[in-house]
């Protein structure tokens, strides 16, 4: 089982962010809002991606995902 980032690739299927790191969390929230091309590769990108993923797979990234922003 892997973790986010062996999961997640940078411009391929998303965008990954440091935990706590509010700054950027936000400049790639606002690049994805106002860059259609890029929001439209990610989202295709991202769907390729989940074909081959379980879904206690993603229930459990998700959660841990969910947690290190809270805790941050």
């Amino acid at each position: 089982m892997g973790s986010i980032p062996e999961i997640v690739k940078t411009g391929e299927n998303g965008l990954l962010v440091p935990p706590g790191n509010a700054n950027e969390l936000a400049e790639k929230m606002i690049k994805l809002a106002n860059d259609d091309y890029l929001r439209q590769n990610l989202e295709k990108g991202a769907l390729k991606t989940s074909e081959g993923i379980n879904w206690e797979y993603r229930e459990k990234v998700f959660k841990i995902a969910t947690k290190a922003y809270c805790e941050n």
